[in-house]
């Protein structure tokens, strides 16, 4: 890679994306099996399928007034051509096993192929991911792991 502190960039932007799973923590030990959202845990997530999650806006909230935590559970590896912004892979380096991220679901390897179906391509797109979900009412991931193509879906109220 070219330009290491475009890697920061990426970590914080895409980290953002895949961390937010870190919520759920709590709620994959909790819910093995989908239940109502009415009768959500009292830490305001809930698993509703293999790769759904119902998350609620308190619970978002809080996450994203921790952002350094992210940064010491998931490093993530773009690969860029020479000194263009575009990042043609972007794979999961490091999910430490304790992490939330780990505990949703994803592996070292795994590489990032969309965020709220589309493909996370260059340095800008990465860098505006944290905003972007900060706004959403939705969250998904495509990763490719390994030839499997997981899709991991979060609803937020």
């Amino acid at each position: 890679m070219k330009h290491p502190h475009r890697v920061l960039v990426v970590v914080l932007g895409v980290g953002s994306a895949i961390g937010l799973s870190a919520i759920l923590l709590r709620a994959r030990e909790e819910h093995t099996v989908a239940t109502p959202v009415s009768s959500a845990s009292a830490n305001g997530c809930q698993r509703l399928g293999d790769h759904h999650w119902w998350v609620s806006k308190a619970a978002k909230e809080l996450y994203f007034q921790n952002s350094s935590r992210m940064n010491e559970d998931i490093v993530l590896r773009p690969e860029n051509q020479g000194s263009s912004d575009l990042i043609t892979e972007l794979r999961i380096a490091k999910v430490a096993k304790a992490s939330p991220m780990h505990v949703a679901g994803f592996r070292v390897d795994d590489q990032v192929l969309k965020v709220n179906g589309l493909r996370v391509s260059t340095i800008g797109r990465a860098m505006g991911l944290a905003n972007e979900i900060k706004a959403s009412k939705k969250l998904t991931v495509q990763v490719d792991r390994q030839g499997k193509i997981i899709d991991y879906q979060f609803d937020f109220e």
